[in-house]
């Protein structure tokens, strides 16, 4: 990667050193203590100095080279992080209360306080006296490691937490984008190098990567917006009514003056997270909701939930599949076939112990994002290979599924004492997303999407006919719509075969 992962250097290192610290407290060999933390932390230190001397040895420039020759991406770095923890300190600090619609924060501090009482893992359940806690609890396990080497107790750490989350999700989002438009800066220079005639378009890495942070923490949908459209009274009753998000579906209190600030209640903002309204087949209004939590509400919320836990480590994925893409794109082409086993020789450990952690800290989040790597690994290797052949495609299921399990493998000790309370999966037929909320949910993103399809037809449409590059999107876009339909098609056939599925979909 263009930073050598620099913007991920400390998610990657408080997953390594709780790793070591979970890994031995599960096996009998540490304690969790400040001792066992400090000696996971040394480990950790000493692995990282000996990894560094090997590449010393075979010809990286060195440390502190490389940090002169970067400053100024070192320098933004460290200023967002530094920035981030203290703009979201200020704000738990004026909103530190651990109560909220539901209780989860009491669960949240439950969690917290029984893995600092906790010797050995798993950690004793505070409350069910006699069972240990069963649930992935990595992230806890990082918030109080911390908390027992800062001092502070549970009820301190929890807020400071949630501040150090908002900052590593912030210098992650940042880390992503700078490796895109670095990578494409670096891409275009070297074009301007073989042809002078064409110079290379101006990028601007750090910036974009500021922006890339602002979009993954801190943006979120259109609700508030419209919120604010809303408690203006700006907009005819009808639209409120075809729009059908819950609260704001209803007629606008005449008695009440149009305002720019919501006014609502207290708690107009809440809605931003559950803006889909699902209906039935006879279009009456379902008892369960789906709910659309984004990064920011999450974070003015104030839950140390799972998915919150896990966003730093997401972006670390994403990092690893991009670098997985560029290894592949910017490594020699194969002349031969190396054989089955010599992928594997390529791939570090690192990896599977990144994205094997998903499971541990947000379950559902590791087939996403090893789905994710497989993919960007195989279309690295395509460039490599050339075509898309046999092995190719023997490449890409030896490592995927290698990849697989030994990110299971090396978090055995979590599976053995695993039990979850839900169990089986049931599809949704006949629920789907509205155009007009999932244009809410997403409409930001669209705006930016529909601009870099614009800029990309302009530039096709410079090489070949617009005609023909119409027909080629418009089957694309076919495609795209046509195969979900189709699954859903032959899902709901498949049912019909069998009792329970007739009953199901009765």
């Amino acid at each position: 990667l263009p930073d050598r992962g620099y913007a991920f250097a400390r998610p990657l290192g408080l997953l390594l050193t709780t790793y070591v610290l979970w890994m031995g407290g599960s096996l009998g060999l540490l304690r969790n203590s400040v001792g066992g933390a400090l000696f996971s932390l040394l480990v950790v230190a000493a692995l990282s100095l000996i990894i560094y001397q090997r590449g010393r040895s075979e010809g990286d420039p060195g440390l502190l080279r490389w940090l002169r020759d970067n400053g100024r991406l070192v320098l933004a770095v460290e200023l967002l992080f530094l920035g981030a923890l203290a703009l979201w300190s200020l704000v738990r600090a004026y909103s530190p209360e651990l109560t909220t619609a539901g209780g989860e924060k009491f669960m949240e501090i439950m969690y917290l306080n029984s893995i600092g009482r906790s010797e050995y893992f798993p950690p004793l359940d505070a409350w069910l006296s006699g069972f240990a806690i069963s649930y992935y609890y990595f992230g806890y396990v990082m918030i109080a490691m911390l908390a027992r080497l800062s001092g502070f107790p549970a009820h301190m750490i929890f807020n400071v937490g949630l501040a150090l989350l908002f900052a590593l999700t912030c210098t992650g989002g940042f880390g992503v984008v700078y490796n895109l438009v670095r990578g494409v800066k670096d891409r275009d220079a070297e074009a301007e190098q073989e042809d002078s005639a064409e110079p290379a378009r101006p990028a601007r890495p750090i910036a974009w990567g500021f922006l890339g942070a602002i979009l993954v923490a801190v943006l979120g949908n259109l609700q508030g917006f419209l919120e604010v459209l809303y408690s203006s009274q700006l907009l005819p009753p009808g639209f409120w009514q075809w729009l059908d998000i819950k609260d704001i579906n209803q007629p606008i209190d005449p008695t009440v003056a149009p305002s720019l600030m919501p006014a609502r209640s207290g708690w107009w903002w809440w809605r931003a997270s559950r803006v889909i309204h699902d209906l039935d087949p006879q279009g009456n209004s379902m008892g369960i909701q789906p709910i659309d939590e984004f990064p920011g509400f999450s974070f003015l919320l104030g839950d140390m939930h799972p998915h919150v836990l896990a966003l730093p480590f997401v972006l670390l994925a994403l990092a690893l599949a991009l670098n997985a893409l560029k290894s592949g794109t910017e490594a020699p082409p194969l002349e031969e076939d190396k054989g089955w086993l010599e992928p594997l020789k390529q791939l570090s450990l690192l990896v599977p112990l990144c994205l094997g952690a998903l499971v541990f800290l947000n379950t559902w989040d590791f087939p996403i994002y090893w789905l994710v790597l497989v993919a960007a690994y195989g279309l690295g290797q395509w460039e490599r290979y050339g075509r898309l052949g046999r092995p190719l495609l023997r490449d890409l299921v030896v490592t995927g599924g290698v990849l697989g399990v030994l990110s299971i493998l090396l978090y055995l000790p979590f599976y053995i004492g695993f039990q979850s309370q839900a169990g089986g999966l049931l599809p949704t037929l006949y629920v789907g997303t509205r155009f007009r909320q999932y244009l809410v949910m997403f409409g930001p993103f669209l705006v930016a999407i529909a601009g870099l399809l614009i800029v990309l037809l302009r530039r096709l449409t410079v090489q070949l006919p617009l005609r023909k590059v119409l027909r080629s999107w418009a089957g694309w876009t076919a495609a795209v719509l046509l195969l979900p339909l189709a699954f859903m098609l032959l899902l709901v056939l498949a049912l019909l075969l069998i009792p329970q599925g007739q009953e199901l979909l009765e």
